[in-house]
């Protein structure tokens, strides 16, 4: 089972022109930038608003807070490695770790438009042994998944959303899952990374698997450090 960290859909965004007409380096957010989104689902109920809270930074690595506007309120830690390889996602009832090889998101330090890279990658799921039933029921079990993952600069674009217009970078992340050869889920998740913020500004996310809806996410409001 692969838990999701970011749950992130919005009000539709205005797509624009050719945004930054020359390659700029992917960099981690400074502390104390606090981004809200806000989320809108192509089918079903949308999720709640997001803030994430940028608390740290070490180097390439930046740690962020987030809360979603549950009742009541429920957070977990986002530890991520040059903003869009999320290495660690500690949450209340299991922590998600994701194995990758960091040298190849190095590659990315410069995004330009149509790099792509596809390397195996494995996902690691540590349930809580104290919180051994998820709240829909089923049991909280450790799990590990194999998978092929790619990563892709597709475009730049300026885009508007509630708390701006921003010149971005749209990178692109692929997971599939499958066995022998047979793709069993396919889960997508785009940034529009704002170099200006060294954060995203919209996020979208889908999955092949059933009933998944497409949730997309915008930022309604941005806090400067």
């Amino acid at each position: 089972m692969w838990k999701t960290a970011v749950a992130i859909v919005l009000l539709p965004v205005i797509a624009g022109a050719a945004g930054p007409a020359a390659a700029q380096e992917l960099l981690p957010p400074q502390p104390g930038l606090v981004v809200v989104y806000r989320h809108a689902a192509n089918q079903g109920e949308a999720p709640p608003d997001n803030t994430f809270r940028v608390v740290a930074v070490d180097g390439l690595r930046s740690t962020a807070e987030v809360e979603r506007a549950t009742e009541p309120r429920e957070r977990y830690t986002l530890h991520s490695y040059r903003v869009w390889y999320s290495e660690r996602i500690v949450q209340p009832r299991g922590t998600l770790h994701q194995d990758s090889p960091t040298g190849i998101v190095d590659e990315f330090a410069l995004l330009k438009p149509g790099l792509v890279r596809v390397f195996p990658a494995k996902l690691r799921y540590e349930a809580d042994p104290a919180q051994p039933v998820l709240p829909n029921g089923q049991l909280n079990r450790s799990t590990v998944s194999d998978l092929d993952m790619t990563y892709a600069v597709e475009r730049a674009e300026r885009v508007g959303v509630p708390a701006g217009e921003f010149d971005t970078f749209v990178l692109a992340r692929t997971q599939v899952f499958g066995a022998g050869g047979t793709v069993a889920r396919r889960d997508v998740t785009r940034i529009w990374y704002a170099p200006e913020l060294r954060w995203w500004v919209k996020i979208e996310t889908s999955s092949s698997a059933a009933g998944a809806p497409l949730i997309t996410g915008v930022a309604i409001s941005i806090r400067r450090p």
